[in-house]
């Protein structure tokens, strides 16, 4: 059975946020086989590019943000998580830089991405480590890594619980590589304990943006 929403007997204060909840649902829907079709970007840590690893070998370190098994999904980003706890040095998991900046840590994707990519990243969670992700600046390059095709605002993993965050880059924009920098020139040891890419679907970039617009209806409606 095919199910409709009758916004003729809904409230007209409440139309609007119906009209949405309807697409959000619409979207749920495309989104939850569009997800199938996302391209997950392989990456690879660039050893040249990113500075040396505090703890290990930095190949095994750059290896060590990309290869937990947690059953990863962009819908659901943060069920399950991945590992964020460290482990000791001989046993890497996760990106630990030196107490010193700048600190890079760069991939290449393997392929040529035309738009958007979303980034989740997850930090480590052990007490007092939480900030060594905060003040990130991403870069997109393409070919080369001269020049960079984009550079952005500096970015924050929340240092709260799941100590995860999300970065999306700008459409229209041709990349093949990323460095992530945490310029802080003290107390840096920027950690990184896991790292996705995804090229997503539109309804899955839209449903990002749809679900974007009604936190901030509420927000403004005082709820």
């Amino acid at each position: 059975m095919k199910h409709t929403t009758n916004l003729s007997k809904t409230p007209d204060a409440w139309k609007p946020l119906a009209k949405v909840a309807a697409l959000v649902l619409t979207l749920l829907l495309s989104a939850a086989t569009s997800e199938a079709t996302s391209m997950l970007l392989t990456l690879t840590g660039d050893v040249a590019q990113t500075t040396p690893d505090n703890y290990n070998p930095t190949a095994d370190a750059l290896a060590g943000t990309t290869n937990h098994g947690f059953a990863y999904s962009v819908l659901s980003p943060t069920s399950p998580l991945p590992g964020q706890t460290y482990t000791g040095p001989g046993n890497p998991n996760g990106y630990h830089g030196p107490n010193l900046g700048p600190v890079t840590i760069a991939y290449t994707f393997g392929t040529v991405v035309s738009g958007d990519i979303i980034f989740d990243l997850y930090g480590r969670s052990d007490v007092g480590a939480e900030y060594r992700d905060n003040g990130l600046v991403f870069r997109l390059y393409n070919g080369d890594w001269i020049t960079p095709v984009f550079t952005s605002a500096p970015f924050s993993i929340p240092d709260s619980a799941p100590y995860y965050g999300r970065f999306t880059t700008p459409v229209g924009i041709t990349s093949d590589r990323v460095s992530i920098t945490r310029p802080d020139a003290s107390d840096n040891y920027f950690t990184l304990m896991e790292i996705r890419a995804v090229v997503p679907e539109p309804s899955i970039a839209l449903l990002a943006i749809v679900g974007g617009t009604m936190l901030l209806r509420r927000r403004r409606g005082g709820s």
